[in-house]
């Protein structure tokens, strides 16, 4: 079954990137980037699930990373921490702490995310490594004006009266 769920998702990936490339074409670049960060991930997962070998998705890894670098600005990013009050597995949806199951891992064909239910936010910080590369600034003020940090061009408000 996680046999299964690995070709599903990497199936998703596929069109991810093909979605990435589109975007890119079309130059929608917010949309590339959620596409890109998505495939990302999700052959993250199946690499590090995939019950044959999944060192094999090493070079497509690879492939989707330098897409990273080579065609986006280097990125500021922002990351949450908090005291988790309520989590729950997705898996058996008991509490996550009192659970055998691990985020991240496949059973019988489901991933296992632990589900959070409340949290105390304490802080924000901003870093380069961040687990969730689609929390990024996405404007900076520049010399009296709104700068897209994606495409680095002026961002324009409409003033319709």
């Amino acid at each position: 079954m996680n046999l299964i769920l690995c070709l599903i998702i990497s199936a998703e990936t596929i069109k991810l990137e093909l979605s990435f490339l589109i975007s890119l074409k079309n130059n929608e670049m917010e949309v590339a980037w959620a596409s890109l960060v998505t495939a990302q991930n999700n052959i993250s997962v199946v690499a590090r699930n995939h019950p044959i070998n999944g060192e094999y998705l090493n070079g497509y890894i690879q492939r989707l990373d330098l897409y990273e670098k080579l065609l986006f600005p280097k990125m500021t990013f922002a990351s949450v921490g908090g005291i988790f009050r309520e989590t729950k597995c997705s898996i058996c949806k008991k509490d996550y702490e009192d659970c055998e199951h691990m985020k991240g891992k496949m059973y019988k064909g489901q991933l296992c995310v632990r589900e959070i239910h409340k949290m105390d936010l304490e802080e924000v910080s901003v870093v380069e490594n961040p687990s969730n590369k689609l929390c990024r600034q996405l404007t900076i003020k520049y010399d009296g004006k709104e700068v897209d940090l994606m495409t680095l061009k002026e961002k324009t408000t409409d003033k319709n009266v």
